[in-house]
């Protein structure tokens, strides 16, 4: 938002570096850690007053999953093709790649370059089509709640539903906000938490990195 090497920014590093704390884990605080949860805490409603810093978005989204699984004692998840969540084991499981990315591992795996190494988790994670190209909204809510639909009658709902809204891996890809309206009306309704990724890091796009609202009234923030 600032650009690079902007006065404010340099400022601001040269004097933390100064106090020689820079980076401390969630279980040592700082002045200035305090002073932004303050600043938070003071515009955002008290319900989402408790708050975790994380340093990137690999870092938050393995937080998440460990955090739904605890708060909603559910261990599966649902994905969408296109989507990546960051380098963590866990991040890896719950990625899909298309496109450019599709083609680069050799055969059997092609299409599968991301998630084909990581299986630990796959058995628990559902990947349904992003709306894009030739799968329409209609059909990916359809195909979404058909499927939420089914996992409850098995009483095996997701604990988290995660959306990448802009694909950067992919290519700077969006869905129509009617998709995201209308998949977080179908989590709402079986009570199951979600996620919408604004953008990755790795797109350099304005405002890449996120902010996630977690079960249990918390504030994951990047």
């Amino acid at each position: 938002m600032l650009g690079h090497a902007h006065p404010a920014i340099l400022r601001a590093v040269a004097d933390q570096a100064g106090t020689g704390l820079l980076h401390r884990g969630p279980h040592f605080q700082s002045p200035v850690q305090v002073a932004l949860m303050e600043r938070l805490a003071n515009v955002l409603p008290p319900e989402l007053c408790v708050l975790h810093p994380v340093t990137n978005g690999t870092e938050a989204t393995e937080v998440e999953i460990k955090a739904v699984v605890h708060a909603t004692g559910r261990n599966r998840f649902l994905a969408f093709s296109g989507s990546y969540h960051g380098r963590s084991l866990g991040d890896l499981a719950l990625s899909h790649e298309r496109g450019a990315n599709s083609g680069v591992a050799l055969p059997p795996n092609v299409g599968t370059r991301i998630r084909a190494p990581f299986h630990l988790l796959t058995d628990t994670i559902d990947i349904l089509p992003d709306p894009d190209g030739p799968v329409s909204t209609d059909t990916a809510l359809t195909a979404a709640a058909a499927l939420l639909e089914q996992r409850a009658a098995e009483d095996d709902l997701p604990a988290l539903v995660l959306v990448e809204a802009v694909q950067a891996v992919s290519g700077l890809i969006g869905p129509d906000t009617s998709f995201l309206r209308g998949l977080s009306a179908r989590c709402h309704h079986h009570d199951v938490p979600s996620r919408w990724m604004k953008s990755g890091p790795a797109s350099g796009a304005p405002g890449a990195g996120s902010a996630s609202i977690m079960p249990g009234s918390a504030l994951i923030w990047w």
